[in-house]
Order: structure tokens, then sequence, then C-alpha cells
């Protein structure tokens, strides 16, 4: 009805129809149902990416772990026997390290070394206990060989992985290395017996550090005999020296190491002729005996190679030249009184390997030898006034006048029965 002669007019929102309030109210909760369950698939990738790194920690770590475990099994035969194989030459010893590796497995496939890269030849310093990769010509100074053990993509072995592959990581590099060397071992041995006199000086030295210097030189001489040792009044020997169990060390003020008798007898095999030697390079100097004769004033080459012959004899105002790595097989006797010149002043590249029992050698004359003789069944004298560089097992040693004896470190030493070896890494 009319107000103070006005009507008025009263306008409100018409209410929604009902059936769009239960849409909305509808809306609403399906929204809150869906959003725990979007974060709980979330939760649940999560949980399974961890549940997978778990399992690759523990499945696939603990794969990987083995590997390297047979890896450095592998790797410690390997080195172990490369140095086994030294006293002979490297390609020994790269064969024995290729081949007792390839006997060992790991993850189930054999153990292969690449000769180029995995075999290592060295020098180990037992102080600072550090390792020196030697190369080329130099390697034949190694005491030490160090192998590396590998499973890699590189080399298209790694070792696949099973649970880690579903997180981006299908396998995995293992690599494994030991480091070897002949730790004890005889410089000089007489298996009989060992007599020093004269003015004879036996010490060491390195050649991997230069030549021999007297006012440099070690003390790392091991002298040992199954018998009596006998030193001079006016011989010292700067290092050990080590009768038989039942023989006995005389001049014992001459020697500045250890005296302590051997705790039990020597032995040392007689060597076998490598059958790959050559003699067509030496023919021209071979009597119709196969004796190496070599007199007059004349000069005689011996190139790298093998070579087995009879009966050796350098006259002493003839010239041998030893030039690369040489190994000399002799059935019968060794004569060297002329100049002998191992042009890398190595002894370990001029091997003389005495095959023969009942067999001699005598060295003499005034020139310096660099050699490693193995004469385990042969009578050894050395005498005049050249220096003898190297290392010498003899059945008998004799050591005359005023030659010095240097045993070259770098050099392996012996050992009764191939004993010495150890890992030092």
């Amino acid at each position: 009805m009319p107000l103070f002669g006005h009507s008025l007019a009263v306008c409100a929102a018409p209410a929604p129809p009902a059936r769009s309030i239960g849409r909305i109210s509808n809306r609403a909760a399906w929204c809150a149902r869906v959003r725990p369950a979007g974060l709980s698939l979330i939760y649940l990738c999560v949980a399974m990416a961890l549940l997978m790194a778990f399992a690759s920690l523990a499945v696939d770590w603990g794969r990987v772990q083995l590997t390297r475990t047979e890896l450095r099994r592998a790797a410690d035969a390997a080195a172990r026997y490369a140095v086994a194989g030294l006293s002979r030459d490297l390609a020994t010893a790269r064969e024995n390290a290729r081949s007792v590796a390839a006997s060992n497995t790991a993850d189930g496939t054999p153990v292969i070394l690449d000769i180029d890269q995995d075999i290592e030849f060295g020098t180990w310093d037992r102080t600072t206990r550090k390792f020196t990769v030697l190369s080329g010509s130099a390697q034949t100074g190694a005491n030490a060989v160090r192998i590396t053990a590998r499973r890699t993509a590189q080399r298209g072995n790694p070792v696949p992985l099973l649970f880690a592959r579903m997180i981006g990581r299908a396998h995995c590099d293992v690599t494994a290395s030991a480091i070897a060397m002949k730790t004890t071992g005889y410089t000089l041995v007489g298996i009989d017996s060992v007599a020093l006199s004269g003015v004879a000086r036996i010490d060491s030295y390195n050649s991997a550090d230069g030549s021999y210097d007297p006012s440099r030189a070690g003390d790392k001489t091991i002298v040992v005999s199954n018998g009596n040792i006998t030193v001079g009044s006016a011989c010292t020997i700067y290092g050990e020296a080590h009768p038989g169990p039942g023989g006995s060390l005389i001049g014992a003020a001459s020697v500045t190491g250890s005296t302590a008798p051997l705790p039990a007898p020597l032995s040392f095999p007689m060597p076998s002729v490598d059958r790959d030697y050559n003699n067509a390079p030496i023919a021209p100097y071979l009597t119709a005996f196969n004796d190496l004769e070599m007199g007059g004033r004349k000069t005689y080459t011996l190139n790298t190679g093998v070579y087995y012959v009879r009966n050796v004899s350098l006259a002493g105002t003839a010239n041998l030249r030893v030039r690369g790595r040489v190994t000399l097989y002799v059935s019968g006797n060794l004569l060297l009184n002329g100049t002998v010149d191992v042009q890398s002043q190595r002894p370990g590249d001029f091997k003389i390997r005495m095959t023969a029992p009942g067999t001699s050698v005598s060295i003499g004359g005034n020139s310096a030898l660099y050699a490693d003789l193995y004469a385990p069944a042969s009578t050894v004298t050395i005498s005049g006034t050249g220096d003898f560089y190297g290392t010498v097992v003899g059945k008998t040693l004799s050591v005359i006048g005023r030659a010095g004896i240097h045993y070259d470190e770098s050099t392996m030493p012996y050992g009764g029965g191939g004993t010495g070896i150890a890992l030092v890494e």
C-alpha cells in the first residue's frame, strides 16, 4: 500500500534452485576426495624410487664389491707370478701374468689383461712405499710388477646392475690393482761354499740411479751358502753373510750386517733352455762343435736374442759387445778373460745360464763385467782386477785378487725354491 503518498518496491535476489546447490556440494566433496589420492600417488612414486635405490644398494652394491674382490684376487696372483718370471725375462713375466689372470674369474667371466696397459714393470721403494713405472729398455731393471684388473665400459665388460638400471644406472666400472716384488733373496751364492780373498769389496748399487759410485754404495748384498763362508781380512761385505745350517762364517768381522746361519739348506734348480733360442746371428762365430770361440784382436757382437752354445771362450785380446738384451745358455765351460762391453751397463741385460753339472766358470781380465750369472752346478771363479756387477749363483764361488762384486739392486736376487715374492700393495 502507498506510504507517504509514494509506493516503495523492495527487491531481493532469487534463491537458487535446489538442484544447483546439490551440484556445488558434490563438486567440493569430489575435490576433497581427489586431493589426498593424488598426494598418495606421489608418495608412492617417491617410495618406490627409494625402495629401488635401497635394493640397488643392497644387491647391486654387493655384486660390485664381490667383483672387486675377485679382480683383486686375480691381480694378486698375476702380480706374484709375473715377479717369478722376471728372473727369466719380461716376456715370461707378461705371459705368467696373463695366463694366471685368465685362470681366475670376476662376476663369472675370465679376467683378461691387456699386456700393454694392465701389466707395468717398475721399481718399488720400501722406504717411501712408492712404485715408479719404467718404460722401454729400462724395464729390464724392474724389481716389481703392478697388475691392474679391469671390468669397464671402455673394455666392453662393465659389471651389469639389476635394480640400478631402473634409476638410470645400467652398469658400473670396477678395477683392482696389486703390486708384488721379490723382497727376499740372495745376491751372491756358493751353494757348497763361498771364499772371498784378496781385497775384494762386496757391496750394492742401483743401476736405475746411475753408474756405480763407491761413495754412494749400498749395503744390500746378501752372501749365502749351504756350507762355509770364508771372508779374508782385507775383504769387506757391505751387507749380510749367512752360512748353512751346519756351516760356519770365517771372518765375521768383515761383514757389516747379519751373520745368522740359514734356517734350512738352499735349493736352486737347474735352468732349462729356452726352446726359442736362435744361433743363426752368431753362426760365423761357432765351431763345428757349437763352441763360441772368440780370440785374436777381434770384436764380436751379441745382439738382442737367445743363444745356446757348448763352450764359451773369450781371449784376453778379444772384445765382446753385448747390444740389447741377451740370454746365453752354456752347456759346457765358460772362460772370459777379454773385454765384455755391455752397452746398457745393466746386469739384467746379459743373462748367462749354465745348464750342465760339472762345468766351470772363470771370469778374469781387467775389464768390468755386467751380468746375471746363474750356474748352480758349476764352480765359479772371479779373479783379476775387473769388477763384477750383478748377481752370481754357483755351486762354489771364489773371488780372488782385487776383483770387487757389486750387486745391482734393480736386478732380481735369487732365493731357494723361488721363495721371497711378496705383495707390497
